[in-house]
């Protein structure tokens, strides 16, 4: 019953849940080609299953292979990125693409010294697997967007203390 109480759960999350571009949140300069999203689940009892950056890879160019779109590799400054703010929403208890220092997905990038022509982030909090957040993400149009731009040519996938997921693609200039 838990089970199922939980599925509707995220069932109707992710049925609200949807992409905003950048400059639809105000406050800071956008940068024009950036989407970012987010998605959150109930918990559920299920032990966390680690992560690991190959089986991440091969998720998300399964996707993309799925829907006609060629691979993406991983990248360690988006990494670093990524990682950043995973820790900093495990830290602060904020879930948002804004950061506790007011930084958003292009700003992080820039940090870890990634030169960035294209840049989007989907993060996510509550998921225990790469199964899980995979399968929210791509049931959600803003999310899904964001995995299958073909803009995006590196991305890096990390899960944070807490089951806070953050996934950033990109493309250098």
């Amino acid at each position: 019953m838990m089970r199922l109480v939980s599925m509707v759960a995220l069932c109707a999350l992710l049925a609200s849940c949807g992409g905003w571009r950048t400059q639809d949140r105000g406050g800071w300069q956008p940068f024009p080609r950036s989407q970012i999203s987010r998605a959150q689940a109930s918990p559920v009892a299920a032990p966390a299953a680690p992560l690991s950056p190959a089986s991440a890879r091969q998720a998300l160019n399964a996707f993309r292979a799925e829907n006609g779109l060629g691979p993406v590799s991983t990248n360690p400054q988006l990494e670093k990125a990524a990682q950043s703010h995973a820790r900093d929403m495990a830290r602060s208890g904020i879930f948002d693409h804004r950061g506790s220092d007011g930084s958003d997905p292009l700003v992080r990038v820039q940090r870890a010294g990634y030169s960035a022509c294209y840049v989007s982030e989907n993060i996510a909090r509550g998921q225990r697997s790469l199964s899980e957040v995979m399968v929210a993400w791509a049931n959600s149009p803003g999310h899904r967007r964001n995995m299958l731009s073909d803009s995006a040519s590196e991305f890096a996938l990390v899960r944070g203390a807490g089951d806070n997921w953050v996934m950033v693609l990109g493309r250098s200039c």
